[in-house]
């Protein structure tokens, strides 16, 4: 089994495994995906500080 440590490891195992057409609508916003801009945009704005 592949370890996965990030989204985007989840996502191209997903890609590899899963019906293109469930993926790709997994993968893809609505009409104009402005959600998905949206919400990719917030997320990417959080830093996790690792504590050891």
């Amino acid at each position: 089994m592949p370890v996965i440590t990030t989204i985007d490891d989840l996502r191209e195992l997903a890609q590899r495994r899963v019906p293109k057409m469930f993926f790709d609508y997994a993968e893809s916003g609505s009409y104009t995906e402005q959600t998905l801009r949206d919400n990719t945009s917030d997320f990417d704005k959080i830093r996790l500080r690792q504590r050891v």
